[in-house]
């Protein structure tokens, strides 16, 4: 089982990290902050245009980036119309995307950013 390139592994975990560090929340920059989420959206579309990775590792490849790609969207969204609720509904879609990319990472054998 090949799995996608490894430079569209990074590119995700690279964006993860940058949300953390630039997170309003912890005094980082808000207008920042949501250029980073859509460069996160950008690159789990264009993650999930690539082949499937095989095997036991497709379908939560599949699932991290949908939950991905849509909670992404929708935290833009819900942070520049300033909605609670859909931004509720965003973070519970990144959680499920990061529970399904800890599957994932097992499956591969790879370790954890």
């Amino acid at each position: 089982m090949a799995g996608p390139p490894q430079s569209t592994i990074r590119a995700l975990n690279r964006d993860q990290i940058a949300l953390a560090a630039d997170d309003p929340s912890r005094v980082g920059n808000n207008v920042r902050w949501l250029s980073e989420w859509q460069t996160f959206h950008d690159d789990a579309v264009a993650a999930a245009s690539l082949p499937n990775p095989g095997g036991s590792a497709t379908v939560p490849w599949r699932e991290m980036l949908n939950d991905y790609v849509n909670g992404s969207a929708e935290l833009i969204q819900a942070v520049t119309n300033g909605d609670s609720q859909e931004l509720a509904e965003a973070r519970r879609d990144i959680q499920a995307g990061e529970l399904a990319a800890g599957r994932f990472n097992r499956t591969m054998g790879i370790a954890a950013p």
